[in-house]
């Protein structure tokens, strides 16, 4: 569908009901009038990061949840390690809540912003350090699961409470 095909009356009728609005990167035109109008509703919107294309920079600021390939976040921000380009992404994404990177058998980075209550300690880390400690975790995770002869099930490591620096 065109922008110009995109009427008022069809943009809120496609929203109504809606709690969440969901863009895989393609036809951005068309998706950022239909982001801005969910935004504006109150409705969350959430956009997938592929790979860099036209008009995908202006949908991704209009997300309150990000999800992007392995590669993304490197390529997007000129950034060498993945820490680096998350922080990177989170910064250019102010109104982004979560940024979620897949890494292929590595399982995903999750980076959720949240204000650090007034008087509430934080352990201050290095992003890389935190993705690279819970990746270990992760692998020891699995390597004692196939060693043990238990099938193989999804884990979750989280390093909650941790202020990143």
């Amino acid at each position: 569908m065109t922008p110009e095909e995109m009427t008022q009356e069809l943009i809120q009728q496609a929203l109504q009901g809606t709690a969440l609005v969901y863009f895989d990167g393609r036809l951005t035109e068309a998706a950022l009038l239909l982001a801005r109008a969910a935004r504006s509703a109150g409705i969350s919107v959430l956009v997938e990061g592929e790979r860099l294309r036209p008009g995908l920079e202006q949908l991704l600021h209009e997300a309150d949840y990000v999800v992007t390939s392995a590669h993304f976040p490197q390529e997007w921000s000129g950034e060498a390690c993945i820490g680096d380009a998350m922080l990177e992404v989170a910064s250019r994404l102010p109104n982004a809540r979560m940024i979620i990177s897949t890494r292929g058998t590595k399982g995903s980075v999750c980076l959720i912003k949240q204000p650090v209550e007034q008087g509430q300690a934080a352990t201050e880390e290095c992003l890389q350090h935190i993705i690279d400690n819970l990746s270990d975790q992760l692998q020891q995770s699995a390597s004692s699961s196939s060693n043990n002869g238990s099938s193989s099930s999804p884990v979750c490591i989280s390093s909650n409470g941790t202020h990143i620096q």
